[in-house]
């Protein structure tokens, strides 16, 4: 009698169940964004998102009309997947988060765009760097009660200290054509957040994290700077866009703080 060999291995290796976290950590992701991300050959990755789609852990989305603009295969995971990331994750990942990524398969075009964007600013972040900065987005923060919600699109923390403090940033993605109602509504939240929660014992008492907005373009940066500079706040507020991200290699020679853009306006920067 002859038995047939399973083709791929029923229980999941680390590897995969690392691959399966990093999924969960953008929530929709694409082989050239992970293959930055882990420094992989994209063959790799991709023969290992098919191996993980095939047992049933993920699920993957492509159009034909794709083709035409080069957008590749869009991966999330699938309600096997993300019992497997609750299985592995022990509680470090909010309930809040995995019930949320049930509703993958009927996300927005708008959502999945937006998450590939956040995760293409992560991967940017992590390749200049490197393991200096602490790179968090909504799948970890969801669990402190510490930020903003709705929770900041990045949170970046720096491991060296400055001052005794660290050096970290809360950073909110604006696309182009944003409604200004919305961003200034947005800025007033971090605003009213800071004074409702600035008591002893908060974590980011009298350090709140510097506010950094990514502009999809030059126009959503400048409404940005009206609205700010008719704001008082306690904490500082950076801006850049995609464009100068993408473009402007210097700025990824500086510090993280040097890497923004600012204005000058006394009511930016009133922390002592």
């Amino acid at each position: 009698m002859i038995v047939k060999e399973p083709k791929y291995r029923k229980k999941l290796s680390r590897q995969q169940v690392d691959l399966l976290k990093v999924i969960c950590k953008f929530r929709f992701v694409t082989v050239p964004l992970v293959s930055e991300w882990q420094n992989k050959d994209k063959s790799t990755i991709y023969e290992r998102l098919l191996v993980l789609t095939e047992q049933g852990y993920l699920q993957k989305t492509y159009e034909k009309r794709w083709r035409l603009y080069g957008k590749p295969a869009v991966y999330s995971l699938s309600a096997k997947g993300i019992r497997a990331v609750r299985n592995a994750a022990d509680g470090h990942i909010a309930e809040s988060i995995l019930r949320n990524q049930y509703k993958n398969s009927s996300a927005s075009l708008q959502l999945v765009d937006h998450s590939l964007a956040v995760a293409k600013l992560c991967v940017q972040f992590k390749k200049r760097f490197g393991d200096t900065m602490q790179i968090f987005t909504k799948t970890e923060l969801a669990k402190y009660d510490e930020f903003l919600r709705p929770l900041p699109d990045i949170y970046l923390r720096k491991r060296e200290l400055k001052d005794g403090r660290y050096q970290h940033y809360c950073v909110e993605m604006i696309e182009a054509g944003t409604m200004t109602w919305i961003i200034k509504k947005r800025i007033n939240a971090h605003i009213e957040w800071y004074e409702e929660n600035n008591e002893e014992g908060w974590i980011f008492e009298d350090n709140y994290p510097t506010l950094l907005f990514i502009c999809g373009n030059a126009n959503t940066e400048k409404r940005i700077h009206r609205l700010v500079d008719d704001t008082i706040s306690d904490f500082d507020v950076y801006t850049t866009t995609n464009e100068r991200l993408e473009s402007d290699e210097r700025i990824f020679g500086c510090s993280i703080g040097m890497m923004m853009t600012t204005w000058n306006s006394s009511r930016c920067s009133q922390r002592p």
